[in-house]
């Protein structure tokens, strides 16, 4: 373990952990940000649906088939919205992974569950409740994946985003 001494007058040499987990947070941001607009674009489906159904059989009537259209056309561009979104979130989930790995050392097995934690809980960071509805890994979740405390996954969480912050400015420069 490296221990470093910093004094008031002097520049913070490394970067505030806040930052770097803001960073991470976005994945897990832009992940709930995809289940809502693949709901809305599912609720946009079934106001289409039953907009047939109601005018299926009945005379053409003025604005009925703007109805129709209108529909169709909104759900046509939230669903070229959506794979916007999910593009963004996989070119976002594989640079957060090589930026994650940049802290694990050569045979250091501590190093590895904390590159797992932090994966599991800001990259793969989706999961679902008892009900079988979508929601995001708790550090519960995390813990009972990995089968360690809870406590455990917290301070694996924090010291790798210590860690991560002591170089992030290498491995942002290395990636922009």
């Amino acid at each position: 373990m490296e221990i470093r001494a910093w004094r008031a007058w002097e520049p913070k040499g490394i970067l505030d952990t806040e930052e770097v987990k803001k960073w991470f947070q976005s994945c897990r941001n832009l992940v709930e940000a995809i289940h809502n607009q693949r709901e809305k674009v599912a609720r946009l489906r079934d106001a289409a649906t039953h907009i047939t159904q109601n005018l299926s059989g009945m005379p053409m009537a003025s604005g009925n088939g703007d109805k129709i259209l209108d529909s169709v056309c909104d759900r046509d561009a939230e669903i070229r919205k959506l794979n916007h979104m999910e593009t963004e979130l996989v070119k976002r989930r594989m640079e957060a992974i090589s930026r994650v790995f940049c802290i694990v050392y050569a045979e250091n097995g501590y190093s590895i569950r904390v590159a797992d934690y932090l994966r599991s809980y800001y990259i793969d960071c989706e999961t679902t409740d008892k009900d079988g509805y979508f929601k995001l890994k708790t550090y519960e979740n995390v813990a009972e994946e990995y089968d360690v405390s809870v406590k455990t996954v917290a301070n694996g969480l924090k010291n790798g985003l210590e860690a991560l912050a002591e170089i992030w400015p290498d491995i942002t420069r290395d990636s922009a």
